[in-house]
């Protein structure tokens, strides 16, 4: 949805506007305070146009709003991998990255983390922390089960997530210490 507001002309008009969506009710509506809501299926063109017309002349001004498709799916992945899953040491960090289809849909996602079978939000000491970017650092020690999902869930169609299977292992040593 999105709010219209309208300004009749000179200041001292009056202000009453009634609005429409040119092209019916395919486009999408709008409310006599100016709120438009889009329509549940894309219309023939992205572009719509509302009008607001005076009630006291016939003079009106017009606004469009390009709509966008809904997402429909989201692919997580890594810069380093296919999709999932992937080994995480310890210390480490990965990025990782959502791509939306339709393309053309909006992008945006918010991160979290599954363990254990519930939710941890963006994280914590035990599992580990992901950014608004998709960043995630792991923790400093083996959580019990070891294994993590990162999510990715659309911020305008909340049903559409996918997950990234992420097994933290402990490092490698890098040096040893005999006497």
């Amino acid at each position: 949805q999105q709010i219209f507001t309208a300004a009749v002309s000179p200041g001292g008009a009056p202000q009453l506007v009634t609005w429409t969506v040119i092209g019916g009710t395919a486009n999408g509506s709008v409310d006599n305070t100016g709120r438009y809501i889009a329509p549940a299926t894309m219309p023939a063109s992205n572009t719509v146009t509302i009008r607001a017309t005076s009630v006291s002349t016939p003079v009106f001004g017009e606004a469009t709003v390009t709509l966008k498709p809904l997402p429909n799916s989201i692919l997580v992945t890594t810069g380093a991998s296919f999709p999932g899953p992937s080994q995480v040491a310890l210390f480490a960090n990965i990025q990782f990255t959502a791509t939306i289809d339709p393309p053309d849909a909006p992008q945006q996602v918010f991160w979290t983390i599954d363990w254990n079978g519930s939710s941890q939000g963006s994280g914590n000491a035990t599992v580990g922390n992901i950014g608004a970017t998709g960043q995630y650092f792991a923790p400093t020690t083996l959580p019990t089960p070891s294994q993590i999902y990162v999510r990715a869930r659309s911020q305008v169609a909340g049903a559409v997530t996918d997950d990234y299977l992420v097994e933290l292992i402990a490092p490698p040593p890098t040096s040893f210490q005999v006497s």
